[in-house]
């Protein structure tokens, strides 16, 4: 566990987060914590690695 922590970003979810999180939770009708997830990468400016389905299509993410 310590291995993922030391390499990943651990960003706080704040308010304007939050609020970007819900927009995106309504327009791509993804689940909460997939649309947190989401919103931080977008608003952090990174591309969205992931192998969850969920996101595919979306942009700036790239499926593995």
């Amino acid at each position: 566990m310590e291995l993922i922590i030391e390499r990943s970003f651990i960003i706080p979810l704040d308010t304007e987060i939050a609020l970007e999180a819900a927009e995106i939770k309504q327009k791509y009708k993804l689940h909460t914590v997939d649309a947190i997830i989401y919103a931080t990468s977008q608003h952090k400016r990174l591309t969205l690695v992931t192998g969850d389905a969920h996101f595919k299509g979306l942009p700036n993410v790239e499926i593995i």
